[in-house]
């Protein structure tokens, strides 16, 4: 799971946790195809910003990266 790795700063790091870590909690993604993708956290407050290899945390005031978004749709039928 994404997380951030200091859950009481105002910035932080991101890395991989399990689901109960504190910075676990309260993600959500904002956008659409067109303009991109914004990926928050604590209801739109912090923005993930990737500069070269590494992502960071801050606020969405300063800046923010968007991404695109791949889904492969499955279509499953159940036959009778």
């Amino acid at each position: 799971m994404c997380n951030r790795i200091q859950c009481h700063l105002e910035e932080s790091e991101i890395g991989l946790s399990n689901c109960n870590h504190c910075g676990a909690k309260k993600w959500n993604i904002l956008g659409n195809p067109e303009t991109g993708y914004a990926l928050t956290e604590d209801n739109n407050k912090y923005c993930v910003l990737r500069v070269k290899n590494s992502a960071n945390l801050i606020s969405c005031d300063k800046s923010y990266a968007t991404f695109l978004l791949q889904c492969n749709l499955i279509i499953i039928y159940y036959l009778k």
